[in-house]
This record gives structure tokens, sequence and C-alpha cells, in this order.
């Protein structure tokens, strides 16, 4: 009797501290990536540069986006910037997001297009990517 008790005292024991034994956790809260050489507009057929907080976790995926639905540019980069022709027609607004490989996110917010003395380079739609990306990205 003697061992069947201490074996049932030791069970417990052990059945309580596997019960309360929960593997650590990691839990990782998202950091928005914050833009700056934000400009309160942009004007057509001139190059602009953006740059956001490096989080040391890229490659960073960004898209250009017009407002009005439709997408100017999206590429990935190990450099926390992007350079940009604008192609968007004057009276349009434009964005941009950006997101590292760990789901950090950031977007510049809208951004209206003013035309410029330039306007040869813009486009009605905002949607045929591989050209937009050939012509007017670089990093």
């Amino acid at each position: 009797m003697m061992f069947s008790s201490a074996f049932v005292v030791i069970a417990a024991s052990l059945g309580l501290a596997a019960a309360s034994y929960a593997p650590p956790m990691r839990s990782r809260q998202l950091e928005t990536l914050e833009f700056s050489d934000i400009p309160d507009q942009l004007e057509t057929c001139t190059e602009y540069k953006w740059s956001w907080t490096a989080t040391g976790e890229g490659p960073y995926t960004y898209t250009i986006h017009q407002s009005s639905g439709g997408i100017f540019n999206q590429s990935t980069s190990n450099e926390a910037h992007v350079a940009w022709n604008v192609t968007a027609q004057g009276g349009k607004s434009v964005s941009i997001s950006v997101v590292d490989r760990v789901g950090n996110f950031g977007n510049s917010g809208n951004i209206t297009v003013v035309n410029g003395t330039d306007t040869s380079c813009t486009h009605t739609q905002a949607t045929n990517i591989a050209r937009y990306k050939r012509d007017t990205v670089r990093c």
C-alpha cells in the first residue's frame, strides 16, 4: 500500500506539472513602417523618391496604387526606398504601400498628382504592371 500511495502522489504531482506547463509562445507585434520624403503633391513625368523605416526584415514588397483603382507598379526591393517617374495623369491620386517579409506594413496615404510642364509619359490606365515596371521604376 505504501508503494501505491507514493505512486499516486508522484503521478498527481507530475500530472499537475504537466497540466500547468505551456511552451513559451513567441508573439511579435508588427511595426508600422513610417515613410519620409512624402510630398504634398506629385507632378506628372517627374521622378520622386520615397523611403521608409528599414526594419532589417527585407525584402520589401511595394505597390504604387492609383486611388481610383489600378496599380502602377508592384515590385520587391532589399532597400528601404524606391524612385518612381510619375506616370499618373494630373487630377488623380496615388499612394505607395510597403510590406516587409514578416508583415510590417506602411502606407503613404493619398498624394494628389498635378500636371507638370511635361505630360508625355502619362497613362490613362494603371493596370499593366509589367509595362510600367519596365519603364518607370528603379531602386
